[in-house]
């Protein structure tokens, strides 16, 4: 989200972005993602979800050249998400 200027992300979507970068190259199931990011949650996992779409969304404005075209934050369909690391 803009922010004088600037791009910022949102303090959940940065722990998110921060998760998947630790996890290069690996899938994060959404399963994963939903006890990193709301731990202990009793919400509906329907609702964790489309939180967790509209935060990868907000990601992907900040790193994708194109975000409709995923490079770097890929989905995996009915799996989780891969953030692939850039080459050396």
């Amino acid at each position: 989200m803009p922010v004088g200027g600037h791009n910022v992300l949102e303090p959940m979507a940065l722990d998110q972005l921060a998760y998947l970068s630790d996890h290069p190259n690996q899938i994060c199931t959404f399963a994963e993602l939903y006890g990193v990011l709301w731990p202990g949650s009793t919400a509906a996992k329907k609702t964790l979800k489309s939180s967790l779409q509209s935060l990868v969304f907000q990601i992907r404005q900040i790193l994708e050249a194109d975000p409709t075209r995923p490079v770097t934050l890929r989905s995996v369909y009915g799996r989780g998400y891969r953030f692939v690391a850039p080459e050396p």
